[in-house]
């Protein structure tokens, strides 16, 4: 029977199995994509407004990003806000796509409730049988299977199903793409394979920092959204997530000799951005881990974590995996369960 402790880390290392079997299952039975499709037929749309909480709403920053740059306008709101403030942005030509994992949250539940009747609503949820899925218009799934810990497996699935909707809602999917996919699912079994020794350095690098800030860009502010929620959820330590562009407006002014960051600078546009506010938070006597596909080697305050070569929109999928692992390693070492929530649940049932 498998320790209490180690189910969190289960869940991390099942990642590439449950998405290969994800992006067969997608790609393989063209009956679950093809209701998108006749979505982009119709013509119908000027906007997709993607919506969630948590991680289930950091993983739509990707696909957004993905379907303003291949034609159709989209735009990211959080479910309370949404639901509270923002609610005569929803018509009849505003396709609303609501990311709860587990199809129950209080959110997502009342905002169905709120808009179902004036729009079409694509869901994605890991629950078949949940209150979201089952009031929505066209229902997608993650195929991820029961997930105890903090989001894992349930993220890193969002990301990519998301990004198999965008593709569909695009006219987008190719061979291409598909194969990008699918290399990223083998980066990550190549990280995997090696996890321990591919983290020691790191833990060994932050030592005893008691707070880490994770910087990204584009569809990386995704990996640092969402890194920053798993290492307070499974190591109750304090990290902030956000891009690296705003924090070069004030927040960079808290960098000192005990400051840590971690900068995603994966391939893509702005690469050298990152890898510039890196160099920057070294200089200021702050640590800095980079993971990217071929950063510069180790340097005094600087740990470069190198990762393979991806395409911008799938790095998120890979890059995620040191942080999960990350948080794992320093809830063990604080003696703490990392799949047990201290003040919340596993789902979130009142606003």
């Amino acid at each position: 029977m498998m320790n209490r402790a180690d189910r969190f880390l289960e869940e991390i290392l099942s990642q590439p199995r449950v998405l290969r079997a994800t992006l067969d299952r997608y790609l393989e039975d063209e009956s679950l994509l093809r209701p998108v499709s006749r979505v982009t037929e119709q013509k119908r749309y000027d906007l997709v407004l993607l919506t969630g909480m948590g991680t289930s709403y950091f993983g739509a920053y990707p696909a957004s990003i993905y379907l303003n740059e291949n034609g159709l306008p989209a735009i990211m709101i959080e479910a309370s806000e949404l639901l509270h403030y923002y609610q005569e942005l929803i018509s009849d030509r505003v396709l609303v796509v609501i990311t709860s994992q587990s199809g129950e949250t209080a959110e997502a539940r009342k905002l169905l409730d709120e808009v179902g009747d004036r729009t079409l609503v694509m869901s994605v949820t890991n629950d078949a049988k949940s209150y979201v899925t089952r009031n929505s218009d066209l229902p997608f799934f993650l195929y991820a299977g029961q997930e105890d810990g903090p989001a894992s497996k349930t993220y890193t699935s969002t990301l990519m199903v998301l990004l198999l909707c965008a593709m569909a809602l695009t006219s987008s999917v190719d061979r291409q793409r598909v194969e990008g996919l699918y290399a990223a699912v083998e980066a990550m079994e190549g990280f995997l394979e090696q996890w321990r020794e591919r983290t020691d350095g790191l833990i060994d690098f932050l030592g005893e920092a008691n707070s880490l800030t994770l910087l990204g860009r584009g569809p990386s502010v995704a990996s640092a959204m969402a890194g920053a929620l798993v290492l307070k959820e499974t190591a109750k330590m304090r990290a902030e997530g956000m891009s690296a562009g705003q924090f070069r407006h004030g927040p960079l002014e808290e960098v000192s000799p005990g400051f840590a960051a971690v900068v995603f600078a994966m391939k893509g546009r702005t690469k050298e951005l990152n890898l510039r506010i890196g160099h920057d938070i070294a200089e200021f006597g702050g640590k800095v881990v980079l993971i990217g596909g071929d950063v510069e080697s180790q340097r005094e305050r600087i740990f470069s974590l190198k990762l393979p070569v991806l395409e911008e929109f799938y790095s998120p999928l890979l890059e995620i995996v040191p942080i999960q692992l990350l948080a794992w390693r320093i809830a063990i070492a604080k003696g703490l369960q990392p799949d047990r929530f201290r003040n919340m649940g596993k789902v979130t049932y009142h606003e």
